[in-house]
């Protein structure tokens, strides 16, 4: 297994106790009152009281670079920036003066003045580019807005990200840095070192994330709802056998094998007829005697090229529609097309992926049975306080809205649907809609991404 954190910054951070830091700036004010009380006061922001563990290079990047020009006022940051070097050089940690004292920062802090936006871009690009930010990961994205647990993984990966840069095995700037970078984050999430014995960080952060989601809404059913099925969403799910993907994911690898050399467009902007005739003779699309003359004539055509094209599956390229790199990925890969449309359930926006949720739980409740169907919903999904151009979201929105997501549903083969016989011009029994066995497999799928899913500051 790698050292996480190497003897160096292991050192480093032994000696920067409390009591040394208090007594670095007593020597500071000694010298110089004024810069000493600028010693202390950034002192006290960069530790917060704190032991001294959470002094690293990341956190004086994010404080000189992030949190200065949010947390103190403008006249009083050169002063907190000469204390905080100071303090450094007291202390003997060169590396982290450099920072405060860098013309970067004091470039960043006169932009931050007159552009906030640029300067917040590149803040954000330089804490990327330092090496000692922690990554994202192929298998783990960080959240903006982070528990507690999330909080100190990250602070274990920075520790040792900048322990790997100590001791040379990382070198920013260098070839295939990043990917380093990455395999010593996704070391340290996976370690059992933490402070939970048979936990590593990955699971503590799922788990918290999971107890975050069930507190996350105000209506009791929905909370109910959440906290029934928490226990199952906190390891991910494998996904079905791949002889029973074959209606979710058949249409997508048809669709992308059609385009995998170029699809030639109508001239209205349709995919070739021959095509579209061909999928709906296949998948049951088409129930009249005559068959289709376009995509226009068949709503699933247009649905399955919309999501293939916020997949990233296909791109246009004037009158050809071309399969992408990442569409021709997967075009022999069933699972990885079920992972991937796992995530449409919704639509793909905020309000489709919540009304998505809620509907998946109440099917996973069991069918739903009636005329009225999903009325129930509607009270569940209002009571989040969802609002549109128009005002809030009424009744009308919250159906128009499940109706779009059931479409989609159905042409996945997620649903299992029985329509009463009709007898005498009405029917002799109720509607009922349920969820197939790869229905409730996928839906599970999309409430463990629902979860699980890192948690986003919206404003920032």
């Amino acid at each position: 297994m790698l050292v996480w954190v190497g003897s160096q910054v292991q050192e480093v951070l032994r000696r920067v106790s409390g009591e040394r830091v208090d007594a670095a700036v007593g020597r500071i004010k000694r010298r110089d009152r004024e810069l000493g009380l600028h010693a202390d006061f950034a002192a006290n922001m960069l530790l917060a009281g704190e032991d001294e563990e959470v002094l690293s290079q990341a956190s004086v990047e994010q404080w000189m670079w992030w949190y200065l020009v949010r947390k103190i006022d403008e006249p009083d940051r050169i002063g907190f920036q000469q204390g905080a070097a100071a303090l450094f050089d007291e202390l003997g940690l060169d590396r982290y003066a450099a920072i405060v004292r860098s013309s970067f920062t004091d470039e960043l802090l006169e932009l931050y003045c007159s552009n906030p936006t640029a300067a917040r871009k590149r803040a954000l690009a330089a804490m990327k580019d330092s090496g000692v930010s922690a990554p994202d990961t192929p298998t783990f994205s960080w959240s903006t807005i982070m528990g507690l647990d999330e909080v100190h993984a990250r602070s274990a990966v920075e520790s040792a990200l900048e322990a790997a840069m100590v001791e040379g095995r990382l070198r920013p700037g260098e070839h295939g840095w990043r990917s380093i970078a990455v395999e010593i984050c996704d070391g340290v999430l996976d370690d059992a070192e933490t402070h939970v014995p048979g936990q590593s960080w990955r699971t503590l952060i799922v788990t918290e994330r999971v107890d975050h989601w069930i507190r996350g809404v105000s209506h009791d059913r929905h909370r109910r709802w959440r906290s029934t099925y928490a226990n199952q969403l906190l390891t991910a799910p494998t996904g079905p056998p791949i002889e029973r993907l074959e209606p979710l994911v058949a249409p997508m690898q048809m669709l992308l094998a059609a385009c995998a050399d170029g699809a030639v467009l109508t001239a209205a902007g349709y995919l070739p007829k021959v095509l579209v005739q061909e999928m709906t003779t296949r998948f049951g699309w088409w129930e009249w005697d005559k068959p289709p003359h376009s995509e226009a004539d068949v709503p699933q055509m247009g649905e399955l090229r919309d999501v293939a094209t916020r997949l990233g599956f296909v791109r246009r390229r004037g009158k050809v529609l071309k399969t992408t790199t990442a569409g021709s990925a997967v075009i022999a890969d069933g699972q990885a097309v079920w992972r991937a449309i796992v995530g449409t359930l919704g639509g793909g926006d905020p309000f489709g992926d919540f009304v998505a949720e809620v509907v998946t739980l109440r099917l996973l409740d069991g069918s739903v049975v009636g005329g009225d169907r999903f009325d129930e919903l509607a009270p569940v999904v209002i009571s989040a306080g969802w609002r549109n151009s128009s005002g809030p979201t009424t009744a009308l929105h919250v159906e128009n809205q499940i109706h779009r997501r059931l479409f989609w549903w159905r042409m996945l083969g997620l649903l299992a649907e029985e329509s009463p016989r009709w007898m005498d011009g009405k029917p002799s029994g109720s509607y009922s809609t349920g969820f197939s066995d790869l229905g409730r497999a996928t839906g599970m799928a999309f409430l463990h991404q629902r979860a699980t899913a890192p948690k986003v500051n919206i404003n920032e």
